[in-house]
């Protein structure tokens, strides 16, 4: 709805453009039939509560109030009131809701009525175990554990003496702030050498930390330089490739031709500094190393070993030296070969049939 020129609701822009032509028609036929079949919800919806309320279902039910009002006196008792049956059993079923509602529910352990009428899964034929297999496999398994919490413990005790040190220092720290703190509260007249004090440390950090900036800006450089040099090695590489490989460089038309060198790797130590260089750091074994320590209290404890591995082939046998000797002999005696057939060759050179498993 929209608005009109004197401030009424009207019809929309888009309801006035389907109301021409027929389309315009059969919407409004549409509407219609949906109004009129809202009505008729409606009606039924009241008729249904008048009957559950024992009173006459009366489209308007002007004519029953009515009826009400010029009724005499002596006559009201004859008209009886709407029965409250039906309303005292839904407020008692709303009652009785409201107070299990409110109350703890019963908490019953064990499987449910549905999980105890369902039939048991189909148990696995699985072949027996002898007792000194799984004894042997227990046992291997809390070797395994063993090695790893002796692991685990050295690594954790280490972790703790960094961390102790770190708090001492910060324990030695705190003390002499509150030494210094302690000085200035009983003279202040050393006010201005503690600050000029603390002036020349911010001085000092100042310098260090701008020093480390121009070292980060060398670093930077010498590594987009080599980010340079491996486009161009890469770029070069894959041109020639695509010309013919090596022999295509060295006979070329213009002769011998400026190539780009292979960019050199990065090293443990930084390159961009000659005299004193420190390691570089690296962020993934800062706090703890993954490929060492598989428990910190950094990280979450990922690479633990929680059950036995079983390996996924059998386990590999060793020739005895009787079936060395046979191998060596040659190919052993078919006892179901009939009498009178030749055997296949036993040389190891034929590739038709070899003489034993071990000819190769």
């Amino acid at each position: 709805m929209a608005d009109g020129e004197d401030g009424a609701l009207g019809p929309s822009q888009l309801h006035r453009r389907l109301k021409v032509g027929w389309v315009g028609a059969e919407f409004d036929d549409v509407l219609r039939s949906s109004m009129q079949n809202r009505l008729k919800h409606l009606r039924e919806e009241v008729e249904a509560l008048c009957n559950s309320l024992q009173v006459e279902a009366i489209p308007n039910g002007v004519e029953h109030h009515a009826a009400v009002a010029v009724a005499p006196a002596g006559d009201t008792e004859a008209i009886e009131g709407p029965d409250t049956k039906a309303l005292c059993h839904g407020v008692a079923r709303a009652l009785r809701r409201a107070k299990r509602c409110v109350e703890a529910p019963i908490k019953s352990y064990g499987p449910s009525d549905k999980q105890i009428n369902r039939a048991d899964p189909p148990e696995k034929d699985e072949g027996l175990v002898m007792e000194g297999t799984t004894l042997r496999s227990t046992l291997s398994s809390l070797d395994q554990s063993l090695a790893s919490r002796s692991k685990q413990i050295n690594h954790l005790e280490e972790q703790l003496k960094v961390c102790e040190e770190a708090k001492e220092e910060k324990e030695v720290l705190a003390k002499v702030a509150q030494a210094k703190l302690e000085e200035m509260i009983s003279n202040p007249n050393k006010l201005l050498e503690i600050c000029k004090f603390h002036l020349s440390k911010r001085k000092e950090r100042v310098e260090r930390m701008a020093k480390d900036t121009i070292q980060q800006k060398e670093q930077a450089k010498f590594y987009q330089q080599i980010a340079r040099q491996q486009r161009a090695f890469y770029l070069q590489s894959e041109r020639i490739a695509a010309a013919g490989g090596r022999r295509f460089v060295s006979r070329h038309k213009a002769g011998e031709i400026a190539l780009v060198h292979q960019p050199q790797t990065l090293a443990p130590r930084c390159r961009w500094e000659e005299d004193d260089c420190a390691e570089m750091f690296d962020v993934g074994t800062a706090v703890a190393n993954p490929y060492v320590c598989d428990s910190w209290p950094f990280e979450p404890n990922v690479l633990a070993k929680r059950t036995p591995q079983e390996s996924s082939m059998p386990s590999f046998e060793e020739e005895t030296e009787e079936e060395l000797r046979e191998a060596d002999r040659g190919l052993r005696t078919n006892p179901f070969r009939a009498a009178g057939l030749r055997a296949f060759p036993s040389s190891d050179e034929e590739d038709d049939v070899p003489g034993t498993a071990r000819s190769l």
